[in-house]
């Protein structure tokens, strides 16, 4: 058998198993790709449907891009530089980074790790640039650059020029960025009681669910907060939560008064099953996943908690403030200043996952092998990769 029809029909099996219950396919799987070879390196793929719903299924499928990536990553980058693993994100994109408040400092962080774990840092930086890549023709932002910031980041050089935004919400006192959280609450509450209409807030009908969620609050909030409301998911994005864990993991959010008197949001998020799984097993606690991407090696921090609860069987989660999300120019990046921002945000997100390599006792070893690279394999696997990738989600998109 040919390597091409081998490739061929590895992706039809893998399309079977992952990715044919999530909608109808436009073809089906047995003429997934016929029988031609991958894209050369610096061939684009030519997206012809909406920006909007391509990034949608790339953002949403975590755990099928991680499976996918097993079976594939090997075709397209070299083994050895798969070898140099550690603490990575497991679905990066722009939306899934920004600010938050960590003792008493606004940081930028990484906003979503229900799919961080441990895995090759390669594969983490191509799962962003082939989320990145969704949303394309909204700005063309060059492969090149993301890759050039996320070099400096592993390196441990500054970034030079932050975006303006950015470096404006970073020097933010906690007192200013508490006035956005409140803001936030005011479009999702009336008075003390959350809006139950279904996009902002689900009720959870079930008394006895609702009684214990409240005492979960109640238990574990910091010292002076005040649970007034809770709530099941709101609608946004395409997450792995839900109020009755139908898409995966249980989340609730509450309504909180804080020592001022304003009330803010919380976050109770269940600890699921991280998609990296579907690479490699996992054995990352979840307090070292907080302590990696959000509170810092060492420390504590009251506001980011994680909580063992029996519903239905003992579960994890983690109770934190509800983040604000500044940055899904998936639907809405129409004007050409959104445009421009999301470039910004993009290189500037590459720097950052950067960043966190460097922090990691093997960053030396891994970024001299990627230095090593002269002829540019390892860069050009990873953009065949992401084009690839993306022809193929490309196949399973639901029809209008």
């Amino acid at each position: 058998m040919t390597n091409a029809k081998r490739f061929t029909l590895r992706h039809s099996v893998l399309a079977v198993l992952f990715l044919a219950p999530m909608a109808k396919a436009t073809v089906t799987c047995g003429s997934l790709f016929g029988t031609k070879n991958p894209p050369i390196a610096y061939e684009q793929v030519k997206v012809a449907i909406s920006s909007d719903k391509l990034t949608k299924l790339a953002r949403s499928n975590a755990p099928q891009s991680w499976a996918w990536f097993k079976k594939y990553s090997g075709d397209f980058v070299p083994e050895n530089i798969l070898k140099y693993e550690g603490m990575i994100e497991g679905d990066p994109h722009n939306g899934n980074y920004g600010p938050t408040v960590v003792n008493g400092k606004v940081k930028w962080r990484s906003l979503d790790y229900d799919d961080a774990g441990r895995g090759p840092y390669i594969l983490d930086f191509a799962k962003f640039l082939i989320a990145t890549k969704a949303v394309d023709s909204v700005k063309k932002v060059k492969a090149s650059d993301l890759w050039e910031q996320y070099q400096r980041g592993i390196e441990g050089k500054e970034y030079k020029n932050p975006p303006k935004r950015i470096t404006e919400l970073l020097e933010m006192s906690p007192e200013q960025f508490r006035d956005m959280e409140v803001k936030k609450a005011l479009k999702f509450s009336n008075g003390d009681r959350l809006i139950n209409d279904g996009e902002r807030s689900t009720k959870i009908t079930d008394k006895k669910m609702h009684n214990l969620v409240m005492e979960i609050f109640r238990r574990h909030l910091s010292e002076g907060l005040e649970v007034l409301d809770v709530g099941g998911r709101e609608k946004e994005g395409g997450g792995s939560g839900s109020v009755n864990g139908e898409g995966g993991a249980l989340r609730f959010i509450g309504l909180v008064k804080g020592k001022d008197g304003r009330n803010t949001l919380y976050e109770l998020k269940q600890d699921f099953e991280s998609g990296i799984e579907n690479y490699q097993p996992q054995d990352v606690s979840l307090q070292e996943i907080l302590n990696f991407h959000v509170i810092g090696k060492g420390q504590t921090d009251a506001n980011y908690q994680e909580v063992n609860v029996n519903i239905d069987g003992d579960k994890r989660f983690v109770l934190r403030p509800k983040p604000l999300y500044f940055y899904d120019y998936a639907n809405k990046a129409k004007t050409m200043s959104q445009q421009e921002e999301f470039q910004d945000l993009s290189l500037y997100n590459a720097w950052y996952k950067g960043r966190m390599v460097s922090q990691q006792k093997n960053a030396g070893s891994y970024l001299k092998a990627l230095q090593a690279d002269k002829n540019g394999e390892i860069f050009e696997g990873v953009k065949r990769m992401t084009w690839e990738y993306l022809e193929f989600i490309e196949k399973y998109l639901p029809e209008e």
